[in-house]
């Protein structure tokens, strides 16, 4: 194998050199253009990325089909990314449906809770409810108040379940198990509700069916028909590390759609998706693109309190690192400017740690951003 940089196809860095198929980062937001006359394996690679961010497959689809779609729609990848966006739109329906019953009682009972990820991004910076779903619904809630939240929930049809990844079932689950996983976690799980689907029109329930190969939450019931699985995570910390106190202080009232709920400051909840997308990005491959369309949008918010608000919980919490890793691809990738204060954060970052520091003390496990293309 020859090596990089001496006349012959770099190996190391083919991957890194081509952008276009590799990275199609424009489909999320931001200011990039999309790549002029597309080849059908571009195209296809935008639509693979796509489907692997199906959460917010809503919002980046019109901008899809009106690059790629009319000279494209014969395309079963394009086909497959539209049946995905029915299927997606109507659950995040449904889960707005659910949120909105469950959020009400837990007012009428003084419960504190805040939406949390993806459904307070949702909230703050997309347009509708259906263009931002995710596979679960979760709510920050003080952990002295969590057996009374969960308590709501199962009167509300909710049942205490586990996910067999087999079958794609969930199926009551084992007490000592899910007491055991509990203890241990920052949150409690184990809440889902089989939600039958009626009265869907013709063209949105063949788009599902042919959909369902592709996703977990939709399932046929015993008597053929259409259902899914809204599951409910009731979080008492954001992380093991993390506590829940500055995001249930500084919650305020937002309303999408008619319904009012109960989201943290966007410093907050900034700082919770890059601690989302740096802790898991780093473990697995090719996850968090759409917590990259949650961020690019939600910086767009800031001004400048804010921001260095988010660079004083960054720093109170050892995830510079992270942090800057996570932040500095939002202007070199999506072409999004960012407040000085950050700016300044990114520069004070960029600079080599001592050489004494602790890379794991420092939470700095290296960049995240190749492994959400699949790449090391």
């Amino acid at each position: 194998m020859p090596p990089p940089g001496n006349g012959s196809a770099g190996c190391l860095e083919r991957p890194l050199d081509n952008p276009i198929v590799q990275t199609p980062t424009w489909l999320l937001g931001g200011k990039r253009a999309p790549p002029e006359d597309p080849s059908e394996a571009v195209v296809t690679a935008a639509c693979e990325f796509a489907l692997e961010s199906w959460q917010v497959l809503p919002a980046i689809w019109p901008r899809l089909w009106d690059w790629a779609g009319a000279g494209f729609a014969r395309l079963p990848v394009i086909e497959a990314v539209r049946n995905r966006r029915v299927a997606v739109q109507v659950m995040a329906r449904l889960q707005h449906m659910l949120l909105a019953r469950y959020t009400a009682e837990l007012d009428r009972n003084h419960i504190p809770y805040v939406l949390l990820k993806g459904d307070a991004a949702r909230v703050l910076c997309y347009h509708h409810v259906s263009d931002r779903c995710g596979v679960d619904v979760d709510l920050g809630i003080p952990k002295q108040c969590c057996r009374d939240a969960e308590q709501i929930a199962l009167e509300q049809g909710f049942l205490q379940a586990e996910w067999n990844p087999q079958t794609k079932r969930f199926y009551h689950g084992v007490p000592e198990r899910r007491a055991e996983v509990e203890a241990a976690h920052y949150e409690l799980g184990f809440l889902a509700r089989d939600q039958a689907v009626a009265d869907l029109d013709a063209e949105s329930e063949a788009a599902i069916r042919q959909a369902l190969p592709g996703q977990d939450n939709w399932h046929e019931t015993n008597d053929g028909g259409l259902a899914c699985y809204i599951t409910l995570d009731l979080h008492h910390r954001l992380t093991l590390a993390w506590d829940m106190d500055g995001s249930l202080a500084t919650a305020t009232h937002k309303t999408q759609d008619g319904v009012t709920f109960r989201v943290p400051s966007v410093p907050w909840v900034i700082f919770h998706i890059i601690g989302k997308i740096y802790l898991e990005g780093v473990a697995t491959y090719r996850t968090g693109g759409h917590q990259f369309a949650d961020l690019l949008r939600l910086v767009g918010q800031l001004d400048t309190h804010d921001a260095r608000t988010l660079v004083r919980l960054l720093e109170r919490h050892k995830f510079e690192a992270p942090a800057y890793y996570v932040m500095r691809r939002l202007p070199s990738e999506f072409g999004v400017d960012l407040p000085i204060p950050i700016e300044e954060f990114l520069n004070r970052n960029a600079m080599t740690p001592d050489r004494n520091a602790d890379a794991y003390m420092l939470n700095d496990l290296g960049d995240v951003w190749p492994k959400l293309w699949g790449r090391r």
